[in-house]
């Protein structure tokens, strides 16, 4: 080793080990320094960074594919459990885009990406089809961005909201619920929209106040 460094003209080297759990994972070092020659506390500390910098990427790297991992898992559940609702939808609320739909809104989303509508638009487009015409308000109100948005800023994260609307040809007491979140990694505010069918249990609870 001495030779070869002979034949690069390298008469003095500082070198330090770079650690990782003990273990010497590389070198750093400086040929023929011009000062300091047997002082090597600045190699070291270059070493101190370099481990210490690729300790942080190692540890970014593993934090993302716990990300990953539970994004895959709450996605599975999150699935799953949407299945059994009549209708669901996820929004990014800050850009009006539908990210996914199923169930009776299934093809709001590509309705959405070939026409450009919004969210807003094509909740509201749609509802006059199938709403209760007492319930348009309070469901506008519902459905709007600021309203949305508003809701994560005070911390008050799940709403829900009874309205009419029609079920093939009958008209049915269903339940709105919305849950609005912040996504980990842009930071946009997403909104995730369900339906479900109460019908019968709301005109029993009808019945028992008449």
């Amino acid at each position: 080793e001495y030779d070869i460094l002979k034949m690069q003209n390298i008469t003095h080297l500082l070198v330090s080990p770079v650690w990782k759990k003990r273990e010497a994972i590389g070198f750093i070092g400086v040929d023929n320094p011009k000062r300091y020659k047997t002082h090597c506390e600045q190699v070291q500390t270059m070493a101190l960074f370099i481990a210490d910098r690729l300790q942080k990427d190692e540890n970014k790297q593993r934090l993302q594919e716990l990300w990953e991992l539970d994004h895959m898992r709450q996605s599975q559940f999150y699935h799953a459990i949407l299945a059994e609702k009549e209708a669901y939808a996820e929004i990014d609320v800050e850009s009006g885009s539908i990210i996914s739909s199923g169930g009776c809104w299934k093809e709001y989303k590509a309705e959405s990406d070939a026409t450009g509508l919004n969210f807003v638009e094509l909740f509201l487009g749609h509802a006059k089809e199938f709403l209760h015409e007492d319930d348009m308000e309070k469901f506008e109100e519902f459905m709007s961005m600021e309203y949305l948005q508003r809701l994560l800023r005070i911390g008050e994260h799940t709403v829900k909201l009874e309205i009419r609307r029609l079920f093939g040809e009958e008209m049915h007491w269903a339940e709105l619920t919305g849950h609005v979140f912040q996504d980990k990694i842009i930071g946009n505010v997403h909104a995730l929209l369900y339906m479900k069918d109460i019908d019968a249990q709301k005109r029993e609870e009808l019945e028992r106040e008449m």
